[in-house]
């Protein structure tokens, strides 16, 4: 899926060089994904990433593209969107997440979740927005 990301972006951006777009991307990141791999097993985790994408798409609109980036990282591209929205959209999917309790085997799956987001910006690059990503301010939750 990174390349897909990597494919899908880049047109994007080449529109984007010479003006800025309503566009933001977010990043969701499962924080404990190696304690959750050593301790529960790769069927849980398989079983927790699954859940996670669910909550994705269930909370951007179809339009929006959701990326599993690496092991433990989503992308979504939120098109048409201003920050109030977005930030409305990582706090719904954080909520969404906090809600609900996985279970495997009668016992509660602890998940630890963090989110950020960046706008996009005149002349922005893939790289230049992980960056941007990565250093932003994080939203977290815990299950």
């Amino acid at each position: 899926n990174a390349y897909a990301f990597v494919t899908d972006t880049l047109p994007i951006l080449q529109v984007g060089e010479r003006r800025h777009l309503d566009m933001g991307i977010l990043l969701l990141r499962l924080e404990n994904y190696d304690a959750l791999l050593v301790d529960r097993g790769e069927t849980v985790l398989n079983k927790v990433l699954i859940y996670m994408s669910r909550i994705l798409k269930t909370a951007v609109r179809k339009e929006n593209k959701i990326y599993r980036y690496s092991y433990n990282t989503f992308f979504v591209i939120l098109n048409r969107n201003d920050e109030a929205t977005i930030h409305q959209i990582t706090e719904r999917i954080l909520g969404q997440l906090g809600k609900n309790v996985i279970e495997y085997n009668k016992q509660a799956v602890p998940l630890s979740v963090s989110a950020a987001y960046t706008l996009h910006q005149k002349g922005d690059t893939i790289s230049g927005l992980i960056e941007r990503l990565e250093s932003a301010p994080k939203q977290t939750a815990s299950i």
